[in-house]
């Protein structure tokens, strides 16, 4: 019988299968895609597209395998459980150096951007689409003319956008952008980049910035439409136009991605400055005004987009960082646990959701510390009642190595395998009672209440601090064979105590909980690497 076994009695055991149950509602990387079970190399493309047999995850890159199947050639569906090829995939005419990077929903089909010269048979030239069952080119004869690549896609009503590096569109002069209206190629003006071989369009998004909606494409080219603009431009229909006031429009550098957030332009890539303004990789134009976003990032940004994890819609950015990808909630930006890795060969090419989690594409080997090639997914916080701040190493490393059983807190001097907190009851009328399990048999115990969730987790003790905001202690407890359980009965409430300490709970607000416990043994995990004490896993209740 293991230690675990031995410390735990009937009562705790069912608290163990309370707790494994909630393991997928909680702020932590999934373990899915194992190296036996990911593309097998670099991915570029994500995107959430229904063929019209479900909603599932399309993955793109420059990749041959997925899963234990036949090859796809360069794109995969994952439905949440299994990979499946679209018909037989892309061309790999090219010497084998075909690839997508670029996905989008339009109309009924799944439209791929790459650099390809046919899809599953058809001729279609870096551009072609997937209605789930055949491929079928946009336009005759077919596609862009090579040498050719589609790097961007956007979709605006019936008008779909593609941007790269290219001069003609089914023999139409289009210089690196074009539009299709749903029956031909149009140019827009006389294009980007015109007389620089060097010019291309990596982004593109549809933005309306207080005088309607318009097409934006960022890259590295110097005019657009015949107009000087820095690396970025705006599309209204008519003409292009700089976005920002001459001579500090656009930006000083490389603009790799667009996405909308908090009813600006968020422009991402490898620059110093945007409209004059300082602002290291990352900036945002509300249509007046450049500004950067908190203190930026070090290293090249390479993709954004927005996603909720149950905390709120926030913007999140993957790139060449460390860790990465990065959450911005509109104040300040946190990590996604551990984030991807290891150091030095953690690049996310592409973010994308898909069901209640994030997907993050890239060339990586882990997430959360956990084996996970190419492909990872940090889910969200789902349920009234969820889990987070794991001492497996999913979210971040324990103090000494530590690490505890999936889905607990730290490893303990006691070798239970960790610590862990669930809940019993409801929150309306407040019957909710926090059990904790797996401490040290007599440990002297504290619940903590926090406003916030610091999912970048920090070590504390012996284990990790994930609760932060306005805290409160609400309770202390000698355990009994490990355990406690709170409020017990002649104690005041959860929400009645939050209240008596100066924090009333309203109706929908969310709290976050843990409990930090004694564990005496100077000689486990010792300072100044850990101490005395451990934490549980943090819970988070909406009330």
């Amino acid at each position: 019988m293991s230690s675990a076994s031995r410390v735990l009695s009937s009562s705790s055991c069912a608290l163990f299968l309370l707790a494994a149950s909630a393991r997928g509602q909680g702020l932590r990387w999934s373990t899915t895609f194992d190296p036996q079970n990911a593309p097998t190399d670099q991915v570029f493309a994500l995107h959430e597209f229904d063929d019209g047999t479900g909603p599932a995850l399309y993955v793109g890159g420059d990749f041959h395998w997925a899963g234990s199947g036949p090859p796809v050639n360069h794109i995969a569906r994952w439905d949440g459980t299994a990979w499946s090829r679209l018909g037989s995939g892309l061309g790999d005419d090219l010497g084998g150096a075909g690839s997508v990077y670029a996905l989008a929903s339009y109309g009924q089909a799944l439209v791929v951007g790459g650099y390809f010269v046919r899809a599953g048979g058809v001729s279609t030239n870096c551009i072609a689409q997937w209605d789930g069952t055949s491929w079928s080119a946009i336009g005759t004869p077919w596609g862009v003319q090579l040498p050719g690549v589609v790097a961007s896609i956007a979709v605006d009503g019936s008008a779909l956008y593609i941007g790269g590096g290219f001069d003609f569109v089914n023999g139409v002069s289009a210089c690196n952008v074009a539009e299709w209206d749903g029956q031909r190629w149009l140019a827009l003006g006389s294009g980007i980049g015109v007389g620089d071989f060097n010019a291309g369009v990596s982004a593109l998004v549809v933005f309306d910035d207080g005088t309607g909606s318009a097409l934006y494409a960022g890259g590295t080219f110097q005019n657009a439409g015949g107009v000087r603009a820095r690396n970025l431009a705006k599309w209204d229909g008519v003409a292009w136009s700089p976005v920002g006031v001459h001579p500090f429009d656009g930006v000083d550098g490389w603009v790799s991605c667009l996405t909308v957030f908090d009813d600006a332009l968020v422009v991402g890539g490898q620059f110093h400055d945007a409209g004059g303004v300082p602002a290291e990789n990352i900036a945002k134009w509300d249509g007046a005004q450049w500004t950067p976003i908190g203190a930026g990032h070090a290293d090249v940004i390479r993709t954004l987009t927005t996603f909720d994890d149950g905390t709120g819609p926030a913007m999140y950015a993957g790139g060449f960082f460390f860790p990465n990808p990065e959450k911005w909630d509109g104040s300040r930006w946190s990590a996604l646990g551990a984030g991807v890795g290891p150091f030095g060969n953690n690049m996310v090419y592409a973010l994308s959701a898909f069901g209640s989690e994030l997907y993050a594409g890239g060339n990586f080997t882990t997430a959360g510390g956990l084996p996970s090639t190419r492909v990872a997914g940090w889910h969200a916080l789902t349920g009234p009642v969820s889990t987070f701040c794991f001492g497996d190493d999913t979210v971040a490393v324990c103090p000494c190595g530590n690490r505890g059983i999936y889905g607990r807190g730290c490893e303990n001097a006691l070798g239970s395998g960790g610590a862990w907190l669930a809940t019993t009851g409801s929150q309306s009328p407040d019957t909710i009672v926090l059990h904790a399990a797996g401490e040290i048999s007599s440990a002297l115990s504290i619940v903590l209440q926090g406003g916030d969730l610091i999912l970048g987790s920090s070590a504390y003790g012996d284990g990790l601090r994930c609760v932060g905001g306005h805290m409160k202690r609400l309770y202390t407890r000698s355990a009994v064979n490990g355990r406690i359980n709170v409020p017990e009965a002649g104690d005041p409430s959860i929400t009645a105590r939050s209240a008596a300490l100066g924090d009333p709970i309203a109706p929908g607000a969310a709290r976050c909980y843990q409990v930090y416990y004694r564990d005496p043994n100077p000689n486990y995990c010792p300072a100044p690497l850990g101490d005395t004490f451990n934490t549980t896993n943090g819970l988070r209740i909406v009330w």
